[in-house]
């Protein structure tokens, strides 16, 4: 029988001292997150329910002498330095991010392992950036709250990796609990923890298509957001966001755009009304319509926001034929990635 794998901070810390020769200084985790329902809105100041899995990412870090910074990552064959591409982003991001906040410029070692998955829709960058932001601010001494972090990851994210990202990711892998959904208001940040029924189980399951979020795919979706609510706004006047565009509203403006923006800003504006609907049902824990709102916005993302893709739309509809499961749907960015599933138990 095989043994189990050790902890990804055991992992870290053997890391660390095989590429350097130091033992760390601190080491700091985030999990990872799936969101439950509210997808492609955070960047429309929309609501999301995303809750936090079991992996996670975890960061070492050692402070040593001058001023030099390296970082290794499990899986890669040599340390990096500054100009490292790829997940080296994340990492020096957040370092010259939290100088520009204040704090002195330090020599850290950095070794990075974990078990969130890559290119699954399960937060990998949002875990890495929130770990590295955490293990610093020990090492330095400073401290942050969760909406800070945040900020900072997603500044991260825009500056550095290229992906222009919302609020949802970070944050909750600064703050998501397991077994409670956050209910977070992107728009003002606004924020509470839900508990998820005893009788639901929440899984996911990976269809094993890879994506990455820098292909432009994603920054062509919000995008398009973007260029609707312009559009909108043409005909009844001005909006924050999409977030305070009623669906007549929507109506009314639909001559004013083409057909492909109409079906974006229509999967935002009745997302945003699935994750209301969706938290009520929750609460009063009516299981049935919190599996049909998930598939309400399966339906929706695969066909007004075009995210969805072939593995995905085939495994949702094979397990929505077993008996125990109430709804599945995508989750994450989309283009591929993972399923989250909500199962009726006990």
């Amino acid at each position: 029988m095989d043994a189990r794998p050790e902890p990804p901070e055991v992992r870290a810390e053997k890391l660390l001292r095989k590429w350097f020769g130091v033992a760390p200084s601190v080491i700091a985790s985030a999990h990872g997150r799936v969101n439950l329902i509210g997808e492609h809105v955070d960047y429309c100041g929309g609501l999301v329910l995303p809750v936090a899995i079991p992996q996670r990412t975890c960061v070492a870090i050692a402070r040593t002498d001058g001023k030099s910074r390296r970082a290794v990552a499990e899986g890669f064959d040599e340390a990096m330095g500054e100009s490292g591409e790829g997940w080296p982003h994340y990492v020096f991001g957040v370092w010259e991010e939290l100088e520009k906040c204040g704090a002195p410029r330090v020599g850290m070692f950095a070794a990075i392992a974990g078990d969130v998955p890559i290119g699954a829709g399960l937060s990998s960058s949002a875990a890495l950036c929130v770990a590295t932001v955490k293990a610093t601010l020990a090492v330095l001494g400073r401290s942050m709250d969760a909406s800070e972090i945040a900020d900072l990851c997603r500044r991260v994210e825009h500056r550095y990796a290229g992906v222009p990202c919302g609020l949802m990711d970070p944050f909750a892998c600064a703050v998501a609990e397991e077994r409670k959904a956050l209910l977070l208001d992107c728009e003002t940040g606004e924020h509470e923890l839900v508990p998820v029924p005893e009788t639901v189980r929440v899984e996911v399951v990976d269809t094993g298509v890879r994506r990455a979020l820098a292909d432009g795919r994603y920054a062509q979706r919000r995008a398009e957001s973007e260029r609707a609510l312009a559009m909108i706004a043409g005909v009844v006047g001005p909006r924050a966001s999409l977030r305070r565009v009623s669906l007549d509203e929507l109506h009314a403006s639909k001559g004013a755009m083409e057909e492909v923006l109409f079906r974006r800003a229509r999967h935002v504006i009745t997302e945003i009304e699935r994750v209301r609907r969706f938290v009520d049902a929750m609460r009063a824990g009516r299981l049935g319509e919190m599996g049909g709102i998930m598939d309400a916005s399966h339906a929706s993302l695969r066909e007004d926001f075009g995210v969805s893709w072939p593995q995905a739309d085939e495994t949702v509809e094979r397990l929505r034929r077993e008996p125990d499961v109430l709804g599945a749907r995508m989750t994450g960015a989309g283009f591929g990635g993972c399923v989250v599933v909500l199962r009726r138990c006990g």
